[in-house]
């Protein structure tokens, strides 16, 4: 049983690094749409027509306080209130944010945890991207529990079955468990599934 827990854990380990490091996509291109401009209809009363926006479209810009520098930034035209958005309208928004997933591990294969936004560095065409973002989140991942039930173990099976339901307990609820046994034939007992009633 000593031996069991330790593969056990050896081999979930090895699966979870096999998922993250396949979880790894490359970024995603954002390709510029035009903004659009929700326009009112004019009233039937009215005699003058709606005014036309005038000026030129641009994507949103993020200014902030320069004050070491001692220069301002160009003040954007002051606004009555938020414009609203039935629920039946689309607002189109242009961004150029890239959303880059990552997973880090040291050169052994074992995962780095608790990284902050300094640790990473982004260059896209030999030119250092600002890094706007960083949140770290938590995958779901599927991990093989393989169960011995050979002759030589026969007399702990209950010990064995009360490690894997311990170790399973300990998952996530999205986490997903395939079960497999093996005596002299392999039998796969249940296929990856997050329902722990299975």
């Amino acid at each position: 049983m000593k031996k069991f827990v330790p593969f056990v854990l050896l081999l979930s380990l090895s699966l979870f690094a096999v998922s993250t490091s396949s979880a790894q996509t490359r970024p995603r291109r954002v390709t510029e749409q035009p903004a659009s401009v929700p326009q009112q209809q004019p009233e039937e009363d009215s005699a003058e027509p709606a005014p036309q926006p005038t000026a030129p479209r641009r994507p949103p810009v993020l200014t902030g306080n320069i004050g070491q520098t001692g220069q301002t930034q160009p003040s954007a035209p002051q606004d009555d209130g938020p414009e609203e958005v039935g629920d039946g309208d689309v607002v189109r928004v242009e961004t150029a944010l890239v959303s880059i997933p990552v997973s880090v591990s040291d050169r052994d294969g074992r995962y780095i945890p608790d990284l902050q936004k300094e640790d990473f560095r982004i260059f896209e065409d030999g030119v250092e991207q600002r890094v706007a973002y960083f949140a770290s989140a938590e995958k779901p991942f599927t991990v093989a529990l393989v169960l011995d039930v050979s002759d030589s173990t026969r007399f702990r099976l209950d010990e064995i079955q009360d490690a894997a339901i311990a170790f399973i307990d300990q998952l996530r609820p999205e986490d997903r468990v395939l079960v497999v046994s093996f005596d002299d034939k392999v039998h796969v007992l249940a296929e990856a599934t997050n329902d722990r009633n299975e």
